[in-house]
């Protein structure tokens, strides 16, 4: 419930009651939806005890400021284009890993859209349960050639398809590389821009997934995940950091290799998407 206090400066920008008004613009961008009354307290005061305060000050409007334009920056052109997928993830693995931690409220709202599958303490990275899902397509898409398309799991395919990932890049594991935790991203920006794309681009795409060792121009990175040139680099240089590190990814063939094992009945994953209806 909002203070006493809170309630008493609802005239000027900084007061709960103005902040409340704020951050529904950006969940209503966010999450397609407006809020209830509840959410909008609980978000309004989670938010407001970040800052130690009842009422929203300098960094707290500043902070509050950047929220909005991200929601008008991110989301205007639809909830699930690759640069609205980056930024709902962006949101989700900083709560996830928030210290203080993120409140109750803020923590539900942001993985509404796509919840947390996976988390790894060591990155502080995730995969939601549509990087599992585009996992799943991608290795397909890398199989069998043709237009990227997605074939649903069942709940019981998505179960074990998670349960083998999770092996290479799970809490246990020694890394979550950053192409795994953009694998929804990937995957929504291949089916975009794949009319779009030439046949060598196509091919090329193809190579880089299936853990060939070719170099994707950032240009063209920056075109399939909608996002600049310069912000495509610095993903590519942490992608790059990833290699020296780790090998996992660097070919799918091990991860198919141990979903093969973990589905059982089907002989390659293609079958199993195959027999998906």
């Amino acid at each position: 419930m909002l203070t006493t206090s809170a309630c008493a400066q609802s005239e000027g920008p900084s007061s709960s009651e103005s902040v409340g008004r704020n951050l529904e613009v950006f969940f209503r961008a966010y999450l397609s939806r407006s809020l209830t009354r509840d959410e909008t307290r609980g978000v309004t005061d989670e938010y407001l005890r970040l800052f130690g305060s009842t009422v929203c000050e300098t960094p707290c409007l500043e902070d509050l400021a950047n929220h909005l334009r991200i929601a008008h920056a991110a989301f205007d052109d639809g909830p699930d284009t690759p640069n609205a997928r980056l930024w709902r993830q962006s949101y989700v693995t900083r709560a996830a890993f928030a210290e203080p931690p993120t409140g109750p409220t803020w923590m539900r709202l942001l993985q509404e859209p796509d919840p947390i599958a996976l988390a790894h303490p060591v990155t502080e990275r995730t995969m939601t349960q549509a990087d599992i899902e585009a996992l799943a397509d991608l290795s397909r898409f890398v199989d069998e050639g043709g237009a990227p398309d997605h074939h649903p799991l069942d709940a019981d395919e998505f179960e074990r398809f998670k349960a083998e990932v999770s092996k290479l890049v799970g809490p246990q594991s020694r890394r979550m590389p950053i192409k795994a935790t953009l694998a929804a991203e990937l995957f929504a920006g291949l089916q975009t821009e794949w009319d779009r794309l030439s046949e060598a681009e196509r091919t090329l795409m193809r190579d880089y997934l299936g853990g060939v060792p070719v170099s994707v121009p950032e240009d063209l990175f920056a075109r399939v995940l909608h996002i600049s040139v310069e912000d495509a680099r610095q993903l590519q240089s942490a992608e790059a950091l990833d290699t020296q590190l780790s090998g996992f990814y660097a070919n799918l063939d091990q991860m198919r290799r141990g979903i093969y094992g973990a589905l059982g009945e089907y002989a390659t994953l293609s079958a199993l998407m195959a027999a998906t209806p």
